[in-house]
């Protein structure tokens, strides 16, 4: 391919003759004042220096970013949101533009710039490591987590905060002096404000990151990009907890009692009403409260782990597949298909609108029979149940799958507006024991990778 040819070299050409044709001095001055664009964008090309661009030359990075990542990154972009990788890209531009601009380089410009940004960004993607993102989390509500002990869902950890602690202090991450602090904090005291340092800043962050939380879930994920990277740890964390909440017949009202503090600050929700005649009246409601499991004592705890850890342990698995920990997998159809069942069942427990969650149940079960819509559902759960009622198992697909999910999604449910809190009972229920049984089955067949075989009677 010739540098012609070359979409990368093609769009590096466009963006230097755009930023060349810049007029010289201030411009942006009077492109502000005449109201062209809100705010001046600038490009940092090294030595403390930046160069005023328009809207026009910075809005053709996303196009050059997404040109490098198709001829020479395709195996990196899972590690990088567009947004993060397009700042990447930008910034090692600047950085390579300015060093042509002060050595006085003429010749192939666009040719050299590509390359230069080429190794510059291969640089950087060697350097990112595996990283470990820490959420607070009230798991068993304001219990001492201690007669429980910490547990782990793949690369996920849930520990009891002062367990956390120790980790953290033992791997030299947390000093001693912090770490004590914390544990008086914790502990009722009260604290001397400290001078300004890296572990002032650091007990800070603990401080406000955990709150008053009994519970730290930590998410190991491999190299990724700061925004990919937390996304990744937080799709981890959910699915952890999801898993945790398939133990009971309701999985949503486990996930609604877990609080994970990221997602849900308790909070009051205010509301009022007029009346015709002038009468009014004021509710209210708590929402993101802190109760936990409060319900489960450690014996019985304990005992459910051992007794779920084929779920468990093939839950860790799809989160590895996930947050790209412990190197590529060695079923990654079979764990694509887990995570995604996995991920909708959770998004449908946490769903305030009952049609919508019977639309994401659906997508759960769905993602299990392979795209398979009523007759795919049917066929998974005739090979992963003793069904005794063929005729009202067929029936409850058709009111969940057809009158509920297919009418919803495509603008036919003339229903929409009433009460869909039973039906949205039943595809939880059908959703969370599918998904169990083909976990266990999945993790009973570890060398199977074609997520067709649960559907397949044995």
């Amino acid at each position: 391919m010739t540098g012609n040819d070359d979409p990368c070299v093609a769009l590096a050409a466009q963006l230097i003759a755009a930023i060349d044709e810049l007029p010289d001095g201030p411009f942006w001055v009077n492109d502000l004042l005449t109201g062209r664009y809100p705010f001046p964008v600038s490009l940092d090309v090294g030595e403390n220096r930046t160069v005023a661009i328009t809207p026009q030359i910075d809005a053709m990075f996303p196009g050059f970013a997404q040109a490098l990542a198709d001829s020479f990154f395709e195996s990196s972009k899972p590690r990088f949101r567009n947004t993060e990788w397009t700042r990447m890209v930008k910034g090692e531009f600047g950085q390579v533009f300015g060093q042509q601009c002060r050595a006085g380089v003429t010749e192939d410009r666009p040719e050299a710039a590509v390359e230069a940004v080429r190794a510059r960004l291969e640089e950087r993607i060697s350097q990112i490591q595996e990283r470990e993102y820490a959420f607070g989390c009230h798991l068993f509500g304001d219990r001492d987590g201690a007669s429980f002990g910490s547990f782990s869902i793949g690369p996920v950890d849930f520990s009891p905060r002062r367990q956390w602690l120790d980790r953290r202090r033992r791997n030299g991450s947390v000093s001693q002096v912090t770490a004590s602090r914390l544990e008086r904090a914790w502990n009722g005291g009260n604290l001397r404000k400290r001078k300004p340092s890296r572990d002032q800043i650091l007990e800070s962050g603990v401080t406000e990151t955990v709150s008053d939380c009994e519970w730290v879930c930590s998410v190991s994920v491999g190299p990724a990009g700061e925004d990919a990277g937390l996304r990744k740890a937080l799709i981890g964390m959910r699915l952890a907890v999801a898993t945790i909440a398939l133990a009971w017949e309701r999985p949503s009202w486990v996930v609604d009692e877990v609080l994970i503090v990221f997602d849900r600050n308790p909070h009051l929700q205010q509301h009022m009403v007029f009346y015709p005649q002038g009468g009014f009246r004021s509710g209210s409601r708590r929402a993101g409260t802190r109760r936990g499991l409060s319900w489960v004592e450690p014996d019985d705890w304990q005992r459910l782990l051992a007794g779920r850890r084929n779920v468990f342990d093939c839950a860790g698995e799809a989160i590895c597949y996930v947050t790209g920990m412990g190197g590529p997998t060695k079923r990654p159809k079979m764990m694509s298909t887990v995570f995604q069942a996995l991920h909708w069942l959770h998004e449908g427990c946490r769903e305030d609108d009952d049609a919508m969650a019977i639309v994401k149940f659906c997508s759960s079960m769905d993602a299990l029979a392979c795209g398979g819509a009523q007759c795919g559902i049917k066929a998974l759960g005739r090979a992963r149940f003793t069904i005794r009622d063929e005729a009202g198992f067929d029936n409850l697909v058709k009111e969940i799958y057809g009158d509920g999910r297919s009418a919803t999604v495509h603008g036919r449910n003339e229903e929409l507006t009433h009460d869909w809190s039973g039906k949205r009972h039943d595809a939880e229920r059908l959703a969370r024991e599918l998904l169990v049984s083909c976990m266990i089955w999945a993790e009973q067949h570890r060398d199977c990778d074609d997520p067709r075989a649960l559907s397949q009677c044995e």
